[in-house]
C-alpha cells in the first residue's frame, strides 16, 4: 500500500483525470499509529495532487 500509487488517465470527453487509493480511509481501518502516518500522508498527496492539477 505505501507509497500509494497514483493513476492518470484520459476520458473519451478528452479530460486527463488522477485517481488514488484512499488512503486515509485504509488507515482508519488498522487504527494507531497506522491511520496517523496514512492521515498525513494523505494530507501531504491532495496538496501536491492540487499543485500538479493546478500549477
Amino acid at each position: 500500500m505505501m507509497p500509494c500509487t497514483i493513476s492518470v488517465y484520459q476520458k473519451t470527453d478528452g479530460k486527463a483525470y488522477v485517481g488514488a487509493m484512499n488512503a486515509g480511509l485504509m488507515g482508519k481501518m488498522f487504527g494507531g499509529v497506522v491511520a496517523e502516518v496514512m492521515g498525513n500522508v494523505v494530507a501531504k498527496q491532495q496538496k501536491s495532487f492540487i499543485r500538479f492539477v493546478n500549477p
